[in-house]
């Protein structure tokens, strides 16, 4: 069964592939409130990310963000999940990102993981 770590290191991998697979996995496999949090001894950067992608599946799925979300702030630095190569495009999508993982500190294009 997929796991919402394994979806956020597809995400930070850039495999966009797996990480719509692994979405449609999770969703699919019910209550989006249930997800359980990730084991705390892997890197930060993808708890945090966890968090966020967790609430945004939440989000789509008309859900409750499950309760650990809210224990996990910001990036240390900011994280571009479509590096902007403009000015233009990284305002964009700091203006346009999802609300979950821009409160993270994660740039992402407006219905990231929509898809699934």
């Amino acid at each position: 069964m997929a796991t919402i770590d394994q979806l956020a290191v597809a995400v930070l991998d850039g495999d966009q592939l797996r990480a719509r697979a692994l979405a449609l996995e999770i969703t699919r496999a019910g209550d989006i409130s249930s997800i359980s949090e990730p084991d705390g001894n892997i890197d930060r950067r993808i708890l945090i990310l966890a968090a966020g992608l967790a609430e945004l599946l939440a989000g789509y799925a008309d859900s409750q963000a499950p309760a650990w979300t809210a224990r996990w702030g910001a990036m240390p630095e900011r994280l571009d999940l479509l590096p902007a190569t403009s000015e233009r495009l990284r305002r964009l999508l700091g203006e346009e990102a999802p609300e979950s993982l821009k409160r993270r500190n994660i740039l992402a294009p407006a219905g990231f993981l929509r898809a699934v």
